[in-house]
């Protein structure tokens, strides 16, 4: 009878045991798939920035373009206190005239961000402006 109580006792530990070992595989897994979606939602905002900045860019351009037609592009760097908390960001902008439609000046904005970072997000967005008439065309 002894016996059989001990055997019972041993088993209670064995599931135990088990029942241990599965709940820690099911919370390190949950930990890690954490931690990867942390990082993938972090890449998706630097790409969000990046983008915006971009586009902000072009609109920089295109207010250059209004009071100077001769505007032909800048790198433009944000430190990071005006920039946003990820670091400072830096856009760089090109502006060239387009052969076949005189007048016309296609800008184009490169973007890092943040610009001092291994890990940053580049966006480029392009688009053609009318600088005699004012009109745009994206």
């Amino acid at each position: 009878m002894r016996r059989k109580l001990q055997a019972r006792r041993g088993a209670a530990l064995v599931m135990a045991l088990v029942a241990i070992t599965v709940l820690t595989i099911i919370g390190g897994a949950l930990v890690r798939l954490a931690v990867v979606e942390t990082k993938t939602v972090d890449v998706q905002q630097r790409e969000r920035q990046a983008r915006r900045l971009a586009e902000a860019g072009i609109a920089r351009a295109a207010a250059q373009l209004k009071t100077d037609p001769k505007y032909r592009g800048e790198t433009w760097s944000l430190a990071s206190a005006l920039a946003l908390p990820g670091g400072p960001a830096q856009v760089t902008i090109e502006v060239s005239e387009i052969s076949d439609k005189p007048g016309s000046r296609r800008v184009t904005a490169a973007a890092d961000y943040p610009s001092d970072s291994t890990v940053r997000a580049r966006q480029r967005q392009t688009a053609e402006f009318e600088v005699n008439g004012g009109g745009e065309d994206r």
